[in-house]
């Protein structure tokens, strides 16, 4: 699902959405809160202090960078979140990678780590199976 989107933007997702699977993208004009119930969302963000520790299938995860990276601010998604009533939370990124300063991770590996989590139950595999092996402990 892609919410709160209007216009131009709409057409670009539906288009190349759509290579992956005719029924796969919905696009709504709608926020989030109007598509989904608060109780059943949880707003992904590296600003979070909130570690996801597992997934669960009946929730919807937002991946929150597009706020953060549109906007150049740091922890607009959790304000996001926060304001819209919903949880928050963090892949456990920092508990496998190495890093010297914290660099975003760009929403298609995001999307990659959730999917291979949900097949393999493992967030070392997701993660180091997705991020260079330069920054994995």
């Amino acid at each position: 699902h892609v919410t709160n989107y209007q216009g131009c933007i709409t057409q670009h997702v539906l288009h190349h959405g759509k290579k992956l699977r005719p029924d796969s993208v919905h696009v709504s004009p709608y926020h989030l809160t109007e598509v989904f119930k608060r109780k059943e969302v949880v707003y992904l963000s590296g600003d979070s202090d909130n570690v996801l520790e597992t997934i669960d299938p009946s929730l919807v995860y937002i991946i929150g960078g597009l706020v953060d990276s549109r906007r150049n601010i740091k922890g607009a998604s959790v304000t996001a979140a926060t304001d819209a009533g919903v949880r928050h939370a963090r892949l456990p990124l920092s508990e496998y990678i190495i890093q010297d300063t914290p660099r975003p991770i760009p929403v298609n590996q995001i999307f990659s780590i959730l999917l291979k989590y949900i097949v393999s139950n493992s967030w070392l595999h997701a993660i180091s199976s997705t991020i260079p092996p330069k920054g994995i402990t």
